[in-house]
């Protein structure tokens, strides 16, 4: 479909892409936060069950796909992943999702280059 796009929604296109990258990169980063490193076992944790969800993602174009689209899966690994930490400290779902998704773009471009 992209390919029939014409250069101005290609750039849009890009320009998403990028922006999804650096909401995954900010939420891996929001990890070492203060506010959030005191919580830092509870976020491992449920980080862990989201991105062994989307380890069966295979691509990075997949990935992007699945995180454009609210992948029903994902967001249901989200979802219990951040309720098994009810006990303890409430957990941002976002900040969640964007690292497993992070850590998932990381073992693919690191699968890509060997």
């Amino acid at each position: 479909m992209q390919e029939h796009a014409g250069p101005g929604v290609r750039a849009v296109h890009r320009e998403a892409v990028a922006y999804a990258f650096l909401a995954w990169r900010t939420a891996e980063g929001m990890l070492r936060h203060p506010y959030l490193r005191r919580d830092g076992s509870a976020y491992e944790r449920a980080v862990g069950t989201v991105l062994a969800e989307v380890r069966g993602i295979r691509s990075v174009a997949e990935l992007v796909t699945s995180y454009a689209n609210d992948d029903p899966a994902v967001d249901a690994a989200v979802a219990a992943a951040c309720a098994r930490a009810r006990e303890g400290p409430r957990l941002f779902p976002d900040v969640v999702e964007g690292a497993a998704f992070w850590r998932r773009l990381r073992e693919l471009v690191a699968e890509a280059i060997g």
